[in-house]
């Protein structure tokens, strides 16, 4: 989910805030030798953890497990507070201060939640340190460390050293204190990250073990919308303390073992000698006090080795990046292409505590048997990307997530759209579960799920109201064909949505056998046209009546549209682009009216407000510039989306266009990379522009090799591909061609070629 229209339009006279100064005192590590690298030693958490404006990337830099419940990290804040479109998940690369270290965040979304079970060393206890404002602590990036399965950072005001990792169900804090008769370890149950609150919490020590347990209730701008979330945490410290306490509100109360309350927290305390360590292992659940205790008993021992659980995570990290082996580019590109494939596998969420129980859509603790549970599934976002690449480089993973909706429509009466922890959000426009769907299944995921009432309900929300879910104003779409914009939100691109998602599931009633469906919503993929304007050349507002919006402009973040321009959905019509190119006039005209729009694109000057045109920051338009090599101009997408690379993502916190959406800009970096680009709810990719001289991807039914011949930043251009040995012709491939493994093999070139073109 990209950010609000209302926080979107908030920021349009947003100031640019320089970044923290490195300290010129501090040495430098060496180089490491590239060939020693792993996939792991190449990832950068930071990317995406900065920007500005509308090129916030909202990415999570802290430490988890591949699709870990538990993402542990700071949250930031600049002296005058923390924003919190600036903070969606808890960081913010501008900021220099750190209010807390806190186990739950979401990844790369425009909106704000979560940041509980919130810990901070300090020194000393006192009432000021009830609140934010007293114990947050000054930091510098120059005494930071971020690696994937680690974070570290040394406090300017105290200087005590924090560092964090952690497994899929806890988080590991190890605090290095100077020595102190007054060394603090606060737990701030009432921290939430932007507008949301606790609203019952309590806390329990037990001194005597070095325990604290608590429970929260967590009601935060997006959790709201699912009846907010139960957090459960057991927390367990290496050593007893000396002192410890609680506070409520304002008044602190030494001694005290339990408190009830909204605005509470707890303390402990040690007198430490010089870098003594404290450590701490806090295991999470949703479902109740014995699942956490579980958690944490099942994921640590009794021995306290930080280090082992680090490198055991780095371990696992390595292991999930190595689906991928690359050889040749440089350095920049290697970083960015294992930091984009890092951040695929951050989102969605493995709901599945110790011993297979989860908390499901009804509420009801359920045994997950024989699969994986997953949540957090932003599908506007990631039908585009992310979820055709886990189809391909981790089909178990997206068997799992389609088993996890059709348990989520079994227990919640309804698919998701936008789905969290126990309930379905309803955020954003369409049904995108559609594309989810069927492009899954017509990649081959066709087993592990009951497909067909899957597709009765499809079916259904494609013919008109539904209770509980479904589409925005659809008694008009049936009825006219498309959404007036004088009695409907977001009409325009609605209508647009509305006809890729028929599109979807006529394919998959195509695949199933259910040809007068498949033709009837064929047909209502077709309802596109009505919104065109051959006047002006985009689509556009309708009244009911059939007249256009007036006034028009295609630059316009106009209210017929979803966070974007009239300029970012003329490409949306990503089921049919030769219809689209008939409306433009032709092959050539559709390639023409590209090129107008990425060249006004490239002029424009760099500014923290979104691109009028072309924006790769969000959604809406990331497929277009490979529509052009579906219609045969493959040299129009190559171009484009080398430029995209280059002009769109670098190795900086602000090195993504904007929010990361779940890993929705990630994934389109890595089909970048790799040369290819799924085509929506089909079984095909667009061919692009590969980078790498060779990549090695290890699927489960082969490895695939794609090698590229005369690779570099100048060979923009294909000249020619095969598969297998065998001559591609056309810029097209086909998922069984690519998933069952083999060669795939180009040459490339600094100038265009005639390879894919085809004639209109």
């Amino acid at each position: 989910m990209s950010i609000h229209r209302l926080a979107l339009l908030s920021l349009l006279g947003l100031f640019l805030v320089a970044g923290c100064p490195t300290d010129p005192e501090d040495p430098e590590p060496p180089d490491p030798d590239p060939e020693e690298l792993r996939p792991v030693d190449y990832v950068d958490p930071l990317i995406g953890a900065g920007g500005v404006g509308f090129g916030i990337g909202a990415a999570f830099p802290g430490p988890t497990a591949p699709f870990g419940r538990v993402r542990l990290g700071p949250d930031t804040s600049l002296e005058s507070g923390a924003m919190g479109v600036f903070h969606c998940a808890g960081y913010w690369y501008e900021d220099d201060f750190i209010e807390g270290f806190s186990h739950l965040h979401l990844n790369g979304t425009g909106v704000t939640d979560y940041g509980n079970v919130m810990f901070m060393p300090t020194l000393g206890m006192d009432e000021t340190k009830t609140s934010e404002e007293g114990y947050r602590q000054a930091f510098g990036h120059e005494r930071e460390e971020v690696a994937a399965g680690y974070y570290s950072v040394i406090m300017d005001d105290t200087a005590i050293k924090t560092e964090l990792t952690a497994t899929k169900h806890t988080g590991l804090q190890r605090y290095t204190f100077p020595q102190s008769d007054e060394a603090v370890v606060l737990i701030d149950l009432a921290h939430t990250l932007g507008e949301g609150h606790v609203d019952a919490a309590e806390v329990h020590l037990d001194p005597d073990y070095g325990e604290i347990e608590g429970y929260i209730h967590n009601v935060g701008e997006f959790t709201s919308r699912v009846g907010g979330v139960d957090i459960y945490f057991v927390a367990r410290f290496s050593r007893p303390p000396t002192t410890w306490g609680t506070w409520d509100g304002e008044e602190l109360l030494e001694g005290d073992a339990a408190r009830t309350g909204e605005d509470i927290g707890a303390w402990f305390g040690w007198n430490t000698t010089g870098n003594e360590e404290i450590l701490v292992q806090t295991g999470i659940s949703h479902i109740d006090m014995d699942h956490a205790r579980a958690n944490l008993d099942a994921e640590h021992t009794a021995v306290w080795d930080f280090d082992a659980v680090r490198w055991g995570l780095e371990s696992v990290w390595n292991d999930t990046l190595s689906v991928a082996e690359i050889s040749g580019g440089t350095e920049d590109e290697k970083t960015l292409f294992y930091s984009m494939l890092y951040k695929v596998f951050l989102t969605p969420t493995d709901y599945v505590e110790v011993g297979g129980d989860y908390l499901g859509f009804d509420n009801d603790v359920l045994y997950a048997d024989g699969f994986t549970y997953y949540t957090e599934l932003s599908m506007w976002d990631t039908f585009r990307t992310l979820h055709p690449l886990l189809t391909l480089i981790a089909p178990d993973v997206q068997t799992d997530i389609l088993i996890s909706m059709r348990k989520m429509q079994e227990q919640g009466g309804h698919i998701p759209k936008w789905a969290l922890h126990t309930g379905d959000t309803g955020s954003m426009i369409g049904t995108p579960a559609d594309i989810v769907f069927a492009d899954s299944y017509l990649r081959g995921l066709t087993g592990g799920y009951d497909v067909d009432e899957i597709l009765a309900e499809l079916i259904e929300h494609a013919s008109g109201p539904v209770d509980g879910g479904g589409r925005h104003c659809m008694e008009f779409y049936t009825d006219l064909g498309y959404l007036p914009f004088e009695a409907c939100g977001d009409a325009t691109s609605r209508t647009l949505e509305f006809a890729v998602n028929d599109f979807a599931v006529a394919q998959l009633a195509a695949a199933r056998g259910e040809d007068a469906d498949a033709d009837e919503l064929y047909a209502q993929s077709q309802n596109y046209l009505n919104l065109w304007n051959p006047e002006t050349g985009f689509f556009q507002g309708k009244t009911a009546e059939g007249d256009w919006k007036d006034p028009f402009d295609p630059t316009d973040f106009a209210d017929d549209y979803t966070e974007a321009t009239a300029w970012q959905y003329l490409w949306h019509v990503q089921h049919d682009a030769a219809g689209l190119a008939d409306l433009m006039g032709g092959v050539d005209a559709f390639a023409e009216k590209m090129e107008e729009m990425f060249a006004l694109t490239a002029d424009q000057e760099e500014s923290p407000l979104p691109s009028l045109y072309y924006w790769q920051g969000n959604e809406p338009d990331i497929h277009a510039p490979f529509m052009a090599a579906e219609l045969g101009r493959p040299e129009t997408t190559q171009r484009w989306v080398r430029w995209i690379m280059a002009n769109e993502y670098d190795t900086t916190p602000g090195g993504l266009a904007g929010n990361d959406d779940c890993g929705t800009l990630s994934a389109w970096y890595v089909f970048a990379a790799l040369g290819f680009y799924p085509i929506v709810a089909t079984d095909r990719y667009a061919v692009a522009s590969p980078i790498f001289d060779e990549v090695v991807l290890h699927l489960p039914q082969g490895d695939l090799t794609i090698t590229a011949a005369n690779a570099g930043p100048d060979s923009v251009y294909v000249e020619s591909v095969t598969l297998n040995g065998q001559p591609v012709d056309q810029p097209l491939l086909t998922h069984s061609a690519l998933a069952g493994g083999g060669t795939l093999e180009f040459v490339m070139s600094d100038t265009p070629t005639d390879w894919g073109r085809l004639q209109e």
